[in-house]
């Protein structure tokens, strides 16, 4: 998939990343003084987290073209998401585990949508996870270059990282209180940061005062929320129909698949409640956390998840973000049967071999992408998302993955057109 993505397309495919990449080029552009994105753009004057990909991108545009300096920032995900994948393997010696960290993790729903800053801030996150324990936790430094990591990474992650590295401290043993508090202090610049940059996203936040959810509606938003999680991913082609649309059959076991994935967290959920509290057995892997932190970190994100709604400040289903923290921590820390555990991995084998298929299709119809690209002209997102998706009779669990051909097809050229942003979470703003 990585090869595909980085040498067998002219630039990177999915979803938001051609528009990071964009948006990287307009930040290089604004710290090199190009008058005509001036003239448009300006950078803003507070702290902006998620701003990682951007600043990356335009830090490696100094040096290199666009489009490759997208392309080496694509490449860096991949080798950490190797060295964590690494990490996970040296401790555990468990398969199975790192195929589920790789297919439901790293090539997961958020991978696919192109939200680079979130997948960066979990592999920042598991780092974190896996170079700490009960026993060696992170000391002042090590707190706040991980906490300043994360919060420029994705502020959903941070926020778990927060209530994690507070609960750990809180409930820490045979320590003094001076031990215990001082680490937490190097958690105040990055908490400051975020506040200022509350501060400024409340005063500009206006509420859609759309309908709230019905309880039926609400249980299967969730659900399918769920089962987004599985390893199956549709993907629409550059004509708008669906890369399956001959092959109804396999799109159906896909379906099928992610739903008994998500069945399959829910069995592993109970199992983990009927050792842990009806027997009292043992369901960590490791003593690398302790069960109360891990539970509570894992508590507020299913809280967050199941509160959250469709477009929350702004943010289109942000507790999907936080289901994805809690299924990290999971994966990282607990046990679960051995029958429950390879039936996860092989239904995750099965669709790891389908991405690779699908990633060598997709390239191939990489340079007819624009006929579906969304024009710079075109500002009414949500009215063309639905002409695409008219185009296609497979609905679920789909990636438009050229949506944003355009901001790639421009930066190939030389002297790139300037471009409406999308993505507000953004250290860019057009001048009003």
């Amino acid at each position: 998939v990585a090869v595909c993505l980085l040498i067998l397309q002219p630039f990177p495919l999915l979803h938001d990343y051609p528009e990071w990449m964009y948006q990287g080029w307009l930040t290089h552009s604004l710290l090199s003084g190009d008058p005509a994105v001036a003239a448009r753009y300006e950078l803003v004057t507070y702290p902006v987290p998620n701003a990682l990909t951007q600043v990356s991108i335009g830090m490696l545009g100094m040096v290199l073209p666009p489009v490759l300096a997208g392309q080496v920032w694509l490449a860096v995900y991949f080798a950490a998401a190797a060295a964590i994948a690494g990490m996970l393997w040296f401790r555990y010696r468990d398969p199975a585990q790192v195929l589920l960290l790789t297919v439901v993790i790293v090539f997961g729903p958020g991978f696919w949508n192109g939200y680079m800053n979130f997948q960066f801030g979990l592999l920042i996150f598991a780092a974190y996870l896996l170079s700490t324990s009960v026993t060696r936790q992170a000391g002042v430094f090590r707190t706040l270059l991980f906490s300043l990591l994360i919060l420029f990474s994705h502020a959903a992650v941070y926020a778990v990282f927060v209530v994690y590295c507070v609960v750990t401290r809180l409930t820490a043993v045979r320590v003094s209180m001076r031990v215990r508090v001082i680490p937490l202090l190097a958690l105040l610049p990055s908490l400051a940061l975020l506040s200022w940059y509350t501060v400024v996203l409340l005063s500009k936040y206006e509420s859609a005062g759309g309908a709230s959810m019905g309880w039926l509606k609400w249980a299967q938003y969730k659900a399918y929320t769920l089962a987004k999680q599985g390893p199956f991913h549709n993907f629409i082609d550059h004509t708008g129909e669906s890369l399956l649309q001959r092959a109804d059959w396999f799109y159906l076991i896909g379906f099928a698949a992610n739903f008994l994935f998500a069945g399959l967290l829910l069995c592993w959920c109970l199992w983990l409640w009927w050792c842990g509290v009806k027997r009292g057995g043992h369901v960590l892997r490791s003593e690398a956390a302790s069960p109360v932190v891990l539970l509570i970190s894992i508590a507020v994100c299913v809280l967050v998840f199941l509160a959250a709604g469709a477009n929350t400040f702004g943010v289109v289903n942000l507790g999907e973000r936080f289901l994805i923290v809690a299924l990290l921590l999971a994966l990282l820390h607990f046990r679960s049967p051995a029958v429950l555990s390879n039936l996860m991995a092989s239904v995750a084998a099965v669709f790891a071999l389908y991405l690779v298929a699908a990633s060598v299709i997709l390239s191939s119809q990489t340079l007819q992408a624009y006929t579906v690209a969304r024009s710079s002209a075109t500002s009414d997102l949500s009215a063309y998302v639905d002409d695409i998706y008219a185009n296609s009779r497979h609905q679920y669990f789909n990636h438009r993955l050229f949506i944003y051909a355009d901001r790639g097809l421009e930066l190939q050229k030389d002297a790139p057109r300037l471009l409406d942003i999308d993505l507000q979470t953004s250290i860019v703003r057009r001048i009003q």
